[in-house]
C-alpha cells in the first residue's frame, strides 16, 4: 500500500493550508519520515495519511501559544502490523525549525 511521497513544495503548501510556518528543513524531515513509514524495514504496513496540525488540532502535550511557529506538529496515520489489534495507528511528531524531532509520541 505504498503512499506517494510528497515533494517539499507540497509539504510547504500543506503547512500554509494549516496556518503553520514550515521551514525547508522541517519539510525535508517530514518527507523523510513519510519515506520511513513506507520502507520495508518499517514496523508498520504503510502510511495511510499525514497532515500538518493547525493550532486547533494540536494534541501534543506541550503548551502552544497562538503565534508559536517554533515547531510544527504532524499527524501520521498508519496501518499497524497487527491489524487485528488496531485498524489505524497515530504517531504525532513535533519538528524543530532545523528539522530535528522535538518529540514524537505513538498512540498505537
Amino acid at each position: 500500500m505504498p503512499s506517494q511521497v510528497p515533494t517539499l513544495d507540497e509539504v510547504l503548501v500543506a503547512g500554509s493550508l494549516a496556518g503553520a510556518t514550515v521551514t525547508p528543513a522541517q519539510a525535508q524531515a517530514i518527507v523523510e519520515t513519510i519515506k520511513h513509514f513506507e520502507c520495508p524495514e518499517s514496523p508498520c504496513l504503510g502510511l495511510k495519511s499525514w497532515h500538518i496540525a493547525s493550532a486547533d488540532e494540536a494534541i501534543a502535550d506541550r503548551p502552544r501559544s497562538a503565534g508559536d511557529d517554533a515547531f510544527v506538529e504532524v499527524h501520521f496515520r498508519y496501518v499497524p502490523d497487527h491489524i487485528e489489534v488496531a485498524s489505524l495507528g497515530l504517531e504525532v511528531t513535533l519538528y524543530n525549525p532545523d528539522g530535528g524531532v522535538l518529540e514524537s509520541q505513538d498512540f498505537g
